[in-house]
C-alpha cells in the first residue's frame, strides 16, 4: 500500500484477483517444454500433483502447471522452452474460458527439491528468469498496431498513463565515484476498465505493459530565473494493471556540479511515449557497451568466447574511466548504479525490441476518459527544491511540485507529500 497515494488506491482483493487471473491464464495457455540432451534422456515422476505431463520423446516432455518436477543425472544438459498454446489464439476458446488478451510478466524459478510431492519446503533456489507472455489484443476491442504477418505481435496504440505524478526526489553522494546520483521516480496508475466485444472477450490497453519514460530537464535558480543545466531521459515499464511507484535508472552528475544552498528545478515532460523510450533504450545499451567485461575474452585457442546472452549478462563491478562526454556528466569506475542494475532487470524483456513499443496514436487520462492525439498531448511535471547537507549527506528542503499540460489535473507549486510503500498486512 502506498501512503498518500495520489490516485484511488487499488484494493487488496483487486490485486489478489489480478494475480489469480494471471495464474489461470498461465495454466491454460502456457506449455513448458523440457529437454534433456544427455544419453540417458529425461527422467521425471510420471504422476505429479498439479502438473500435467505429455511425453514428446525419450528426451523431451511438455509440462503444464504451477510446479513440475524432473530428475537430473550427472550428464544432464537441459533446455527449457515456453510456448503459448495455439488454442489461446482462438477467440472462441478465449471467450469460453473468460480469458482476457493481456501481457503477463513473471518469474520462472528452478529449485533443487527434497521430493516431488509439491508440498516439500526443502527447496534450494538455482535460477530465476524473467519471462513475458502476451496474447495479442483484438482490433474489435481497441486500436492496435499494424500487423505485417501472422507471427508478428501487435500492441495497443493508446498510451493510458496520461495521469502520472512525481515520487519523492533522492540525491545521493558517491565519494568513490566522484558523482552525485539523482533519482526521481514516478507514481503511475496503469489501470482502466475493460471493454468487451460481441464475442464476450474483454480487455483494455491497461492489460498491456506500457513504457513510462520522461524527458528530464534540470535548472538552477539564479538572478530571479531558472537557468538550463542538463537534459536526460529516464524511466521504466509499467506492468499490466499496475499502480504504484516506478523507479528509473537515475542520473549521475559530477559531484562538483550541484551546490549546497542553491535552489533547483527538475521538469519531466511526457509527450511521445514511443520516441522517449527509444532514447532511453539507446542510453541503456550505450552504458552496457561501455562496460569493460561486456567485451568477450579470448580463449586458450585464440578464439573469442561466446558473447553472453542478455539474460546471463554478468554484474560488472567496474567500467573503464573515460573523459566526460560533456561538463558534469561522468562514466566512472564504480560501474552501473544499483538503481540502473535493478531497472535493467525489469527492462530485460523490453530493450532493443523491434516490435515493442508500438507507435502510439493517442494518450489518455483514464480517470476522466479524455484522450488526445500524440503530438497534441503533453503532460509536464515539475519539482523545485533547495539542496542542503547534513552529516555528509544531501538533504532537500522547501520541496514543491507542479503539474501542467493538456491532460489530467493542473496545479501550481505546492508542498509535496511524502510517499511511502507500506508492506505490512492490515489486520481486521
Amino acid at each position: 500500500r502506498l501512503e498518500n497515494n495520489p490516485f484511488e488506491s487499488q484494493a487488496p482483493q483487486e490485486r489478489k484477483d489480478k494475480l489469480f487471473e494471471r495464474r489461470e491464464v498461465f495454466n491454460h495457455c502456457v506449455t513448458t517444454q523440457v529437454t534433456d540432451f544427455s544419453s540417458a534422456g529425461i527422467i521425471y515422476p510420471e504422476q505429479q500433483v498439479g502438473c500435467d505431463i505429455t511425453p514428446v520423446s525419450n528426451y523431451s516432455v511438455n509440462m503444464k502447471g504451477a510446479f513440475c518436477y524432473f530428475q537430473p543425472t550427472a550428464e544432464s544438459n537441459y533446455s527449457i522452452h515456453f510456448e503459448i498454446d495455439e488454442k489461446c489464439m482462438d477467440t472462441d476458446y478465449l471467450s469460453y474460458n473468460n480469458i482476457a488478451p493481456q501481457d503477463i510478466n513473471g518469474l520462472i524459478s528452478t529449485y533443487i527439491a527434497g521430493d516431488a510431492s509439491g508440498r516439500s519446503s526443502d527447496l534450494t533456489s538455482m535460477t530465476v528468469t524473467d519471462v513475458r507472455f502476451s496474447i495479442n489484443p483484438l482490433a474489435s476491442i481497441m486500436a492496435i498496431s499494424e500487423s505485417f504477418g501472422e507471427s508478428r505481435p501487435v500492441w495497443p496504440t493508446t498510451w493510458p498513463i496520461g495521469n502520472i505524478e512525481l515520487g519523492n526526489l533522492r540525491i545521493q553522494k558517491d565519494y568513490s565515484a566522484e558523482a552525485d546520483h539523482i533519482q526521481l521516480p514516478f507514481i503511475v496508475d496503469n489501470r482502466c476498465e475493460r471493454v468487451c466485444n460481441l464475442d464476450g472477450i474483454c480487455s483494455s490497453a491497461c492489460d498491456y505493459t506500457q513504457p513510462v519514460v520522461g524527458e528530464y530537464t534540470l535548472y538552477e535558480y539564479s538572478r530571479g530565473k531558472f537557468d538550463y543545466l542538463r537534459t536526460w531521459f529516464d524511466g521504466s515499464v509499467a506492468p499490466a494493471q499496475y499502480q504504484g511507484l516506478l523507479y528509473g535508472s537515475g542520473y549521475e552528475i559530477s559531484n562538483s556540479f550541484l551546490e549546497v544552498g542553491k535552489t533547483y528545478k527538475i521538469e519531466v515532460l511526457f509527450d511521445e511515449p514511443d520516441l522517449a523510450f527509444a532514447r532511453f533504450d539507446g542510453r541503456v545499451r550505450e552504458s552496457l557497451r561501455l562496460k569493460q567485461n561486456h567485451i568477450p575474452q579470448m580463449n586458450d585457442e585464440g578464439f573469442i568466447n561466446e558473447i553472453p546472452s542478455f539474460q546471463t549478462l554478468p554484474i560488472i563491478d567496474r567500467v573503464p574511466e573515460i573523459d566526460p562526454i560533456s561538463p558534469g556528466v561522468k562514466f566512472n569506475s564504480r560501474g552501473l548504479s544499483r538503481d540502473f542494475q535493478e531497472n535493467l532487470k525489469r527492462l530485460n524483456n523490453y530493450l532493443d525490441n523491434s516490435y515493442w513499443p508500438p507507435y502510439y496514436d493517442n494518450i489518455c487520462d483514464t480517470t476522466t476518459g479524455r484522450c488526445q492525439k500524440v503530438g497534441d498531448a503533453k503532460v509536464k511535471l515539475a519539482i523545485v527544491f533547495t539542496l542542503g547537507e547534513e552529516d555528509g549527506r544531501y538533504t532537500t528542503s522547501n520541496v514543491r511540485i507542479a503539474r501542467s499540460g493538456t491532460l489530467g489535473k493542473r496545479y501550481s507549486l505546492k508542498p509535496q507529500p511524502t510517499y511511502k510503500v507500506n508492506c505490512r498486512r492490515k489486520r481486521d
